[in-house]
C-alpha cells in the first residue's frame, strides 16, 4: 500500500518570526537561511551596542553594563530561538518523512548540530558573561568597592595637584572640575596602585590636552602608568617606582585582552616610549608587577628626568595621612626621633606637627624640609649642650672633618657651612655620605644622654679659654685669625683661612680634658 504524505501544518499566523519560532518553515530554510540571517543580524546588533557602550570614547560603567547586558541578552534570545525553531522544524521534518515511509536522518543530524551551539552559549555565559556582568554591576551600582577611593589635593598655591588612591569612574570628571577651579595647575602628582584602564585612558587624554606634567613621588602602578605617560614632562622622584603588567578583567577573552593591550601600546607609543620596553612591560602577567630601574626608564624614554623632590610639593603619602603616620615616616629617616618622642615629647610634637602642617598646606618639599631642618637644628643644638662629654668629643671631630672636606672642595662652601651664612640650607650632597650616618648617631646619643648640667664658673671658663688659646696658638693661629672667626662678614679671599682655623679650633677642643672641654 502506498504511503500517503502527511498534510502540511496549517499556519496560525502569517508573521515570519512566529512561523520561524513554531518551526513551520522547511528544515533547510530554518537551519541555513534563518541561521545565517540571524547570525549576521546578531553580529550587527552586538557591534552597535559595543559602539554605544565602548570604553574608547567614554568610560561609563552604566553604559558598559547596559551594553554587555544587551549583548548577552541578544545571544541568549538568538540561541534559544534558533535552537527551538530548528528543533521544531526537525520534528516536523521527521513526521513528514516517516509518514512518507522515508528516512529522516537529516532531522536527527539537525538536532545534534544545534547542541554544541547551545552548550557553547551556556559555557560562555558561565565563564565570560556572568563574570563580566557581575564585575561591571559592581562598578556601575556599588561604587567599584574592590578599588580604593581616590582623592584630589590641590597644593603649592594652586600650581600642583595630587591624585591618590584607586583609578575609577568619576575621577576624570572630578579632576576636570579641579582644573577649572585652579587654572594655574601645571603638575599632576600620581600616587596609585592602579584601577580601571578605561578611566585611566580618559585621564590620559585630559592631561595630554592640557599639556600638564606628571610626577611620581612614591609609586604609580598598573593603570596609573597610562596617566603618567600623558605628561608633557614625566618626572620620577629618587626612590619612587613605576610598575607595569598586562591588563586584566573578569571574563576577558584573549581577543579582548589583545585589544586592551593594543590600546595601551598606542598610548605608550604616542608618549615616545621605546617599543621593546612597551612589549616587555605589557607581557608581564597581571598577577605580577615589573618595576624597572631608573636607568631602564630613562633609556626607554619613559621618564624625562629624576628629581630629588625639593622642586615639587610634598606628596606620595595620600590626602588622609595622619600626624602619627608622618611621625613614623620621619622616624624611619631619623631613628633618634624615637628617643626624642619618649624623652622630650613636646619637642617631638612640635617637630612632627610642623611638618604635618606644611604637608597639609601643600608647601613645596624644599620649604617643608627646610622648616623641619630649622626646627630640628634648634632642638638638637640645645640638647647637644646637655649631652655626655663623649658625644661632644665626637661632634667636635666630625665638625673638623666636615670643614676639612668642604674646604678641600670649595673654601666658600666650608665658610657657608661653618658660619651659617648664605642661602644654602643643606650640604649633604657636598659631604661624604658616611658623615650623615655619623651625624645621625651623634644626634641620637645627644638626645639619649641630654641632662641638666651645672654651669661652669667664670673662673673655670676663663681658664678653659686660655688653655684653648695656647693650644691653637701652638698650631700657628694668631689673634687676627681668631678675630676672623668672630667676624660677621668674611671676604671670599679669606674663606680658605677661615675654614682652616675652624678645623683646627674644633680638633683642639675635642682633645681637651673633659671639664675644660665642656666649659
Amino acid at each position: 500500500m502506498t504511503a500517503v504524505p502527511a498534510p502540511p501544518l496549517a499556519a496560525r499566523s502569517g508573521n515570519v518570526v512566529a512561523r520561524y519560532w513554531r518551526g513551520e518553515y522547511s528544515l533547510g530554510r530554518t537551519f541555513w537561511a534563518f541561521g545565517l540571517a540571524g547570525t549576521v543580524t546578531l553580529g550587527v546588533l552586538i557591534n552597535l551596542l559595543a559602539q554605544v557602550a565602548g570604553t574608547d570614547r567614554a568610560y561609563d560603567p552604566r553604559a558598559i553594563f547596559g551594553g554587555l547586558f544587551g549583548v548577552w541578552l541578544l545571544i541568549v534570545v538568538f540561541t534559544i530561538g534558533h535552537a527551538t525553531a530548528v528543533w521544531r522544524s526537525a520534528n516536523r521534518y521527521v513526521v513528514q518523512r516517516r509518514a512518507q515511509g522515508r528516512r529522516a536522518g537529516w532531522g536527527l543530524l539537525a538536532k545534534l548540530a544545534i547542541l554544541p551551539g547551545v552548550a557553547l552559549t551556556v559555557a560562555g555565559i558561565a565563564t565570560i558573561g556572568a563574570p563580566q556582568l557581575y564585575e561591571v554591576s559592581r562598578m556601575a551600582f556599588m561604587g567599584d568597592p574592590d578599588i580604593a577611593g581616590y582623592t584630589i589635593r590641590v597644593m603649592r598655591n594652586g600650581t600642583e595637584a595630587e591624585i591618590s588612591g584607586g583609578i575609577k569612574y568619576g575621577l576624570t570628571d572630578d579632576l576636570r572640575k579641579v582644573l577649572g577651579a585652579s587654572p594655574h595647575i601645571g603638575v599632576i602628582h600620581l600616587n596609585s596602585l592602579g584601577g580601571r584602564i578605561g578611566e585611566a585612558i580618559k585621564l590620559n587624554r585630559l592631561i595630554d590636552r592640557r599639556g600638564l606634567d606628571t610626577y611620581v613621588a612614591a609609586s604609580c602602578y598598573s593603570a596609573c602608568t597610562l596617566i603618567f605617560a600623558a605628561g608633557k614632562n614625566r618626572i620620577l622622584r629618587q626612590g619612587a617606582a613605576l610598575g607595569f603588567h598586562a591588563p586584566s578583567f573578569p571574563g576577558l577573552s584573549r581577543q579582548n585582552v589583545a585589544s586592551a593591550t593594543a590600546d595601551q601600546k598606542l598610548l605608550f607609543a604616542a608618549a615616545g616610549f621605546e617599543g621593546r620596553f612597551v612589549e616587555h612591560a605589557l607581557s608581564i602577567p597581571n598577577d605580577r608587577l615589573w618595576k624597572p630601574s631608573v636607568a631602564a626608564l630613562a633609556k626607554a624614554r619613559v621618564i624625562t628626568r629624576v628629581s630629588d623632590g625639593e622642586d615639587f610639593a610634598s606628596s606620595g603619602l595620600g590626602a588622609d595621612v595622619s600626624k602619627e603616620q608622618i611621625g613614623a615616616i620621619l622616624t624611619r629617616g631619623l631613628p633618634y626621633l624615637d628617643a626624642l618622642k619618649s624623652r622630650f615629647p613636646a619637642d617631638y610634637e612640635g617637630l612632627v606637627g610642623g611638618y604635618y602642617a606644611n604637608y597639609l598646606d601643600g608647601d613645596s618639599e624644599a620649604v617643608s624640609n627646610a622648616a623641619m631642618r630649622s626646627r630640628l637644628l634648634s632642638i638638637i643644638s640645645r640638647l647637644r649642650l646637655l649631652a655626655d662629654d663623649a658625644v661632644l668629643v665626637d661632634l667636635g671631630r666630625l665638625y673638623a672633618d666636615e670643614y676639612a672636606a668642604l674646604g678641600g672642595k670649595d673654601p666658600t662652601l666650608c665658610y657657608q657651612y661653618a658660619s651659617g651664612s648664605g642661602s644654602k640650607t643643606s650640604f649633604a650632597d657636598d659631604l661624604p655620605a658616611a658623615f650623615a650616618g655619623q651625624q645621625n648617631d651623634i644626634d641620637r646619643r645627644a638626645v639619649e644622654t641630654a641632662a641638666k648640667r651645672d654651669d661652669a664658673l667664670p673662673a673655670e671658663l676663663a681658664k678653659s679659654w686660655n688653655a684653648l688659646g695656647k693650644r691653637i696658638a701652638a698650631q700657628g693661629i694668631g689673634d687676627d685669625q681668631v678675630k676672623l672667626l668672630n667676624s660677621d662678614k668674611v671676604a671670599p679671599a679669606q674663606h680658605a683661612e677661615y675654614c682652616r682655623v675652624q678645623t683646627i679650633f674644633y680638633r683642639e677642643i675635642a682633645t681637651m680634658p673633659e671639664r675644660k672641654r665642656r666649659c
